[in-house]
């Protein structure tokens, strides 16, 4: 289980308090809901957030504390301003703690492929995360992939060699290719012809010979 991640939340009325007033004071506007509760209006601080998605992203629990109480939840979506890229709210949902729950894991790539190294290939990668289910209390922050393995042109990592911790499943096993180690085509430059002398030219250059 990954390490407890706390962030303070304060409880808003939504019909009074308007979300530009909330941005003002420093603050992100949030909705929380899930689990056949009630949906609430919060607020938390936007320098605390920043910190905990930092750590947390959207695959880590978090412990909300809205005025006291915790609540344990994921990040299901933040909204961005598309000019300034700051974030404008937030959804959290809550978890069941003894339910099972389906996300997306990253995934990173790890190891030097020795078909690249010594062969010259190219790896290329054809996945960036896969889908998992387990526990909310089994949640992992990203699943590494080996490539050091790759020894050919042509090898490859595929969904089903993925070694997940116990209890964390994939939510369909299949051969999907991952990341391929691949030949790289060297393009063959073109002889360049030798520079062609028009006729006419070559016929003045003889005429100017023979008058010599």
């Amino acid at each position: 289980m990954s390490e407890k991640i706390e962030l303070q939340a304060q409880s808003r009325d939504a019909k009074k308090e308007k979300v530009n007033s909330v941005r003002a004071e420093g603050f992100i506007p949030a909705v929380v809901y899930g689990t056949g509760l009630p949906s609430i209006s919060v607020k938390v601080k936007e320098t605390e957030f920043g910190k905990v998605f930092a750590k947390a992203g959207e695959t880590n629990l978090i412990e909300l504390i809205i005025d006291g109480k915790a609540e344990r939840v994921l990040v299901y979506d933040v909204s961005k301003n598309p000019i300034k890229r700051k974030i404008e709210s937030i959804d959290f949902i809550r978890v069941d703690m003894k339910k099972k729950i389906t996300v997306e894991i990253p995934l990173v790539f790890v190891g030097e492929a020795r078909a690249v190294k010594d062969l010259g290939g190219f790896l290329v990668r054809n996945a960036d995360h896969v889908e998992v289910e387990c526990l909310p209390e089994d949640l992992i922050n990203q699943i590494e992939v080996d490539v050091s393995a790759l020894k050919e042109i042509e090898d490859s990592v595929k969904m089903s060699d993925l070694k997940l911790p116990a209890g964390v499943e994939l939510t369909s096993v299949s051969d999907e290719v991952l990341a391929i180690v691949i030949k790289q085509e060297v393009e063959e430059e073109e002889p360049v012809a030798a520079a062609e002398v028009p006729v006419e030219a070559e016929k003045e250059k003889e005429n100017k010979e023979a008058a010599k």
